[in-house]
């Protein structure tokens, strides 16, 4: 499959705003300290966008609670019309993971609000290939050419390459060559006849790069920083690039890096799609990250999108098709129950958030959504725990960290809850460093602090 030329941007149709503070002239948004101002006009430029790993809305109990397709969509809206039209907005990988049918559906949401944007060209990574490569067949087959390009110049399926090479579009009157790899040594392309080919057929890029003396190269690489300068670097790409290069990845860090043994800046797309980054040009140093934050607004279109991915999976039920991972030490019998003995640590447990875990889901309609009910339940992973049929037990209740309690209950007290005494890593099963990055134990702790009462 070879180069497909794109426009620049398609309309933004129905697209309300998320704001954004740039890195480079501000203090970041994310810092809950600091108060929301109205962020600078924002002038035409190359967005990028990507790295989703999953997360297409915020998820998180600390704040601050970022990102999320609805924002993304509000953000772009909300720039001034002429700055729109004159912008080229890039996506990378990885918009998901893992394989599953909860991802080939998420996928397609995140697909579909990309090119709702105006997506130029989105750059296959790895991550996006563990639905398998059928799932991307049917949709080069669906979208036979219309919307943003999909774009990986090195992998094949059987030999033959399965996405274009490359793409081209325009900014500032000169071409933009869009191209994308993924390291040949990937270790996690295990379907039969899938590869990421070592010596790729790159004379069709190079060729688009010589066609102008003054084209530049947007190259994504899914692989490490110094990879991909290597890689470019090997096909003579960033000496045909006379217009200069930009070479994208996965990663997290903030700020551009210039690759290994040369001044070509190499930009890790940030974590979970909180962030928007513009550049100026391809040579410009002048990065700019604006970040999705929570007090923003959202787009109604997108949140339709979303909408129509969450009833999906309520549809398919995917919630009980989640193996459950082991049996439950006894039965359960809910924190109502341990109030008989337990009452300071059940009015403790009662007016905390713990209590609201699944009001705060049913409210987002996320109740049916398997990712997120593990966390807002009890024991999700273990047959006898959340039953998905009658919704219970429910709540991050008591027996969520003390193990069920029905045998310490037959046995007034004499027999110890199953999983003994409280540590706090127990904690991190839900709290952890994606989804409650400011987690601190000695500051959560004593919010729900109790133990055992006194004799």
């Amino acid at each position: 499959m070879g180069v497909r030329n794109v426009a620049l941007l398609s309309a933004l149709a129905g697209l309300t705003l998320l704001a954004a503070v740039s890195c480079s002239k501000s203090p970041r948004s994310d810092d809950p300290d600091t108060p929301a101002t109205a962020p600078p006009e924002i002038e035409a430029g190359i967005f990028v966008i990507g790295n989703d790993r999953g997360m297409i809305r915020p998820c998180g109990c600390s704040k601050p609670v970022l990102g999320g397709i609805e924002r993304r969509a509000a953000f772009f809206k909300d720039l001034p019309a002429t700055t729109r039209s004159a912008s080229v907005i890039l996506s990378g990988g990885d918009l998901i993971l893992d394989g599953g049918r909860q991802q080939e559906l998420k996928l397609e949401a995140f697909l579909q609000a990309r090119d709702a944007l105006g997506v130029v060209a989105h750059f296959i990574s790895d991550g996006d290939l563990q639905v398998g490569a059928r799932f991307w067949e049917d949709q080069l087959s669906l979208r036979q050419g219309v919307g943003m390009a999909l774009v990986c110049a090195n992998l094949t399926r059987h030999g033959e390459r399965l996405f274009a090479s490359h793409a081209v579009a325009q900014f500032r009157g000169r071409s933009l060559i869009l191209s994308g790899f993924i390291a040949p040594d990937d270790n996690s392309l295990t379907e039969p006849g899938l590869k990421a080919e070592l010596e790729p057929d790159v004379s069709s890029i190079l060729q688009a790069l010589e066609a102008s003396p003054e084209a530049a190269l947007v190259l994504y690489f899914s692989g490490s920083p110094d990879g991909a300068a290597d890689w470019a670097r090997r096909f003579g790409l960033l000496e045909a690039a006379k217009g200069g290069a930009l070479i994208l990845v996965p990663g997290i860090a903030d700020i551009p890096v210039p690759a290994r043994g040369t001044k070509i800046p190499v930009f890790e797309m940030g974590r979970k799609g909180r962030d928007v980054a513009r550049f100026d040009g391809v040579r410009a140093t002048d990065l700019q990250r604006f970040t999705l934050t929570e007090d923003r607004g959202i787009d109604p279109h997108a949140a339709d999108i979303l909408s129509f991915y969450r009833d999906n999976v309520a549809f398919e039920d995917l919630i009980t098709m989640v193996p459950k991972l082991g049996q439950a030490e006894s039965g359960y019998v809910g924190s109502e129950t341990c109030s008989a003995c337990h009452q300071p640590a059940y009015e403790t447990w009662k007016t905390s958030r713990h209590a609201l875990a699944w009001e705060t889901l049913e409210r987002s309609g996320d109740q049916k959504d398997p990712e997120c009910v593990r966390c807002h339940v009890v024991d999700f992973d273990l047959v006898g725990g959340f039953d998905p049929a009658t919704a219970s037990p429910h709540d991050v209740q008591c027996e969520a960290c003390h193990g069920p309690g029905e045998s310490h209950v037959r046995s007034e007290g004499k027999s110890p809850t199953p999983r003994g005494e409280f540590v706090p890593r127990q904690c991190l099963g839900c709290h952890d460093i994606e989804n409650s990055p400011n987690f601190k134990y000695e500051s959560y702790w004593p919010k729900i602090e109790h133990g055992l009462d006194p004799k």
